[in-house]
């Protein structure tokens, strides 16, 4: 897991591969201002509110399990996401979950 506000701030952070995470907790990645890439294990069931807030410039984002982990409305606030790649065999459970659904237009079947 990974702790509360753990990297929050941390300017060094551009393109960000995670193995192995079950859960993002709080802020944990907040005001990381240069992350553009990241990428989510299959082993991941949550991210927690503002995990990733204020990541200006976070425009794509991998997402390897195939059940959607657990996230807030505020998870991904005041991110210019412009795709998010998911695996094809959970790409209608992101259609249909209450708070994925919220970014349909941008997600994508992975290749």
């Amino acid at each position: 897991n990974i702790g509360y506000y753990a990297f929050r701030g941390c300017t060094y952070l551009r393109d960000l591969y995670l193995d192995g995470v079950q859960t993002i907790n709080i802020g944990a990645f907040e005001d990381c201002v240069n992350l553009v890439r990241l990428e989510l294990p299959e082993t991941l069931t949550s991210i927690d509110d503002e995990a990733f807030a204020r990541c200006q410039s976070l425009e794509e984002l991998t997402i390897y399990t195939d059940v959607p982990p657990i996230i807030s409305e505020n998870t991904f606030y005041n991110c210019p996401l412009v795709q998010i790649n998911v695996t094809q065999q959970a790409y209608n459970y992101y259609l249909n979950d209450q708070i994925w659904s919220q970014y349909a237009s941008i997600i994508r079947v992975m290749n």
